[in-house]
């Protein structure tokens, strides 16, 4: 029997928010006033549609990518098998990121949630920032909080990332020859079966814990399958 999801993330707010607290040294921890939690299927372009994002909310960090986030040896196995993290690790690594002071005016984060305990760890960090606000007016903001989903079909998924495998391979052939830093392959993007299998995790773990927050934040699903100026007029459109 699986466990309740709101017990999860209940579990997870006791075990991690010690952590924020013990990393903001004894003041209010201040989390980003603007949020944006951008998810979205294997070769949808997040990391291509994040310019118009920050664009159009006039956010000026980087994204966090959550999975920058997990690069140790231990994370990459699980993610190139087409796997996820366990959520303990994700959301310690996340707040303590978003902590820095170059994020307390907005802030992207690339690839969360992606679990429905992840969601609804959301629920209760929202909350708990909203009580920060309220108990410390001018220092803790109100969190303003938007989800945008990219989502593509399976047949697309996949065509784009063997494309990038392709072509990530023929730029480290070229960087062999002339000099160059080689980039970092994922086994997802060489392999066509895998990269069904993490486009399927996806859809199957992902999708609906995104689709049970639609009534508690303002939540953002654009078809991702068109060009990118289509796709970028899209989300202006939603975001406006």
């Amino acid at each position: 029997m699986s466990a309740d999801p709101l017990a999860v993330a209940q579990q997870l707010m006791a075990d991690v928010w010690p952590q924020v607290e013990a990393a903001a040294a004894g003041k209010p921890p201040v989390l980003p006033k603007q949020l944006v939690w951008l998810n979205g299927a294997p070769g949808a372009g997040k990391g291509t549609n994040t310019r118009t994002i920050k664009q159009i909310l006039h956010i000026e960090p980087q994204p966090v990518v959550v999975s920058d986030l997990l690069s140790s040896p231990e994370f990459v196995k699980i993610k190139n098998s087409g796997g996820l993290v366990g959520d303990k690790d994700v959301v310690g690594l996340l707040l303590k990121k978003l902590l820095e002071p170059q994020y307390a005016g907005g802030a992207i984060v690339d690839g969360f949630p992606r679990s429905r305990p992840q969601a609804e760890f959301l629920r209760l960090l929202v909350a708990k920032m909203e009580q920060l606000a309220a108990a410390n007016p001018g220092v803790c903001p109100k969190p303003a909080l938007r989800i945008v989903v990219l989502n593509v079909t399976e047949e697309v998924a996949v065509e784009r990332q063997i494309k990038r495998g392709r072509e990530t391979v023929a730029s480290n052939e070229l960087c062999r020859r002339l000099g160059g830093q080689l980039q970092d392959i994922r086994a997802t993007d060489v392999d066509p079966a895998a990269a069904a299998k993490r486009f399927r995790v996806f859809q199957e773990q992902t999708v609906g814990a995104l689709q049970s927050l639609t009534g508690t934040f303002p939540c953002h699903f654009i078809d991702a399958g068109a060009d990118i100026p289509t796709v970028a007029k899209s989300i202006e459109k939603a975001l406006a």
